[in-house]
């Protein structure tokens, strides 16, 4: 209700707490978030991609990844599945994944965003990679590796399943 309040908070946080990668993240795609909830999502797509730029300039590739896949989930919902892959293909050719190691690799956000982005077989193969390479006990312990798992499944069509990933 009181979004304008809400954005100068966040970014003050943002400002404040440059140096934490953790916040840095949490603040811009929030930022991004109330620029939706405003009904602003032009604003939303310049914040992502502003805040991809200078993640960018800084070298933090895994931020990237993630910044590049809020982008995805938001041009998902808001412009096309088009535009959303274009995105994840931009950043995925800036930032190959196997230059990260394994449990820094942000498989989950990235298996979501390409649902979204009705790039299936490329969700599916990054889910099979992640499976692969992590360990289910590390796995059990990311609650976005429910929600990346359902939103594949909610784009093949099965929403039972879909519906159980995203309880659990």
């Amino acid at each position: 209700r009181d979004m304008p309040e809400a954005e100068q908070r966040l970014q003050s946080i943002h400002q404040r707490h440059r140096d934490s990668p953790f916040v840095r993240f949490i603040t811009a795609t929030a930022l991004a978030d109330v620029a939706q909830a405003r009904g602003r999502i032009t604003e939303a797509r310049r914040r992502l991609r502003d805040y991809m730029s200078e993640l960018e300039q800084e070298g933090s590739p895994k931020q990237y990844l993630l910044a590049a896949a809020a982008l995805a989930r938001t041009e998902a919902r808001y412009r096309s599945r088009e535009a959303a892959a274009v995105a994840l293909a931009s950043a995925t050719a800036r930032v190959l994944l196997s230059s990260l190691e394994p449990l820094d690799r942000p498989y989950t956000e990235l298996v979501g965003a390409y649902a979204m982005a009705g790039k299936l077989d490329q969700a599916r193969r990054l889910l099979r990679e992640y499976d692969s390479l992590i360990p289910a006990g590390i796995r059990r312990t990311r609650p976005v590796d429910h929600g990346a798992r359902g939103a594949l499944e909610q784009a093949l069509g099965h929403e039972e399943e879909a519906l159980r990933s995203f309880r659990a």
